[in-house]
């Protein structure tokens, strides 16, 4: 989830076509309008999800946006709970690296000492 500036009040969601038969569809909810002196804005929560590119698509969100919403949550979730393993794995490479130099160090110090 991210926040996006709009100076219009935003739409209920977006679609963005990419490459493979697949689009982005960007969702907007929880949209605040702030009065600013040079101008109004609205700022609005933006949930993206992958899926497949159908014709009908903006139809069969617009029918169920908050379905589409809840889905988009969801693999949000997914993927920032993905992430933080990723990142754990790597943290733990490096302790285990770092583990290894340590035991090698002290290995030449009390090699070192006889």
């Amino acid at each position: 989830m991210k926040c996006v500036e709009f100076s219009n009040v935003p739409p209920k969601f977006e679609i963005a076509k990419t490459q493979g038969g697949f689009c982005i569809v960007r969702l907007y909810c929880n949209v605040e309008h702030i009065e600013r002196e040079e101008q109004d804005v609205y700022i609005a929560e933006c949930h993206e999800m992958k899926t497949r590119y159908a014709n009908n698509l903006e139809n069969r969100i617009d029918r169920n946006v908050d379905a589409w919403l809840a889905e988009a949550k969801k693999q949000e979730a997914k993927e920032e709970d993905a992430q933080a393993k990723n990142n754990y794995g790597a943290r733990l490479d490096n302790v285990e690296g770092l583990t290894d130099d340590i035991v090698l160090l002290m290995a030449e110090i009390i090699g070192g000492e006889e």
